[in-house]
């Protein structure tokens, strides 16, 4: 169910950006050597359901059970011109699309509310960016 939430979203960040579609990285974007990527580019964080409701007190809940799915998508570059222009870009696109995940029944992604502040480690500098979905069984 999880892999499920991640691919599909995967796959529409990247269809929707093009242009870092092959600077996006699951979790981690350290170069085969181990040394620190530099220039822009983007880093998924599968954050799992913030919370899952299947309705059933008397029961422990299933992993189909309807809920809200988190992924956190960090904005890296090195000024933070570039960060906050690919801010926008990665907001516009995902703001409002539907994902299919098969037998779910999701809704559109909305960008969490919080703050946007950007900020330096080392010479990079990086934003997160939570976005969120309702997802329920179909």
């Amino acid at each position: 169910m999880r892999t499920a939430h991640f691919n599909a979203f995967d796959t529409r960040l990247k269809a929707r950006v093009p242009t870092l579609a092959a600077l996006t990285f699951d979790g981690d974007a350290t170069l085969d050597d181990g040394t620190i990527r530099r220039g822009a580019y983007l880093v998924e964080h599968d954050m799992g359901f913030d919370e899952q409701d299947d309705d059933r007190l008397s029961t422990d809940r299933a992993d189909a059970a309807d809920g809200t799915y988190r992924i956190i998508v960090r904005v890296v570059a090195e000024k933070y011109s570039s960060v906050r222009a690919n801010a926008d870009v990665v907001k516009a696109a995902m703001v409002g699309q539907i994902l299919t995940i098969p037998n779910r029944r999701c809704g559109a992604i909305r960008k969490d509310q919080g703050p946007d502040e950007i900020e330096r480690d080392g010479s990079s500098r990086f934003l997160d960016l939570d976005f969120i979905w309702r997802s329920q069984r179909a």
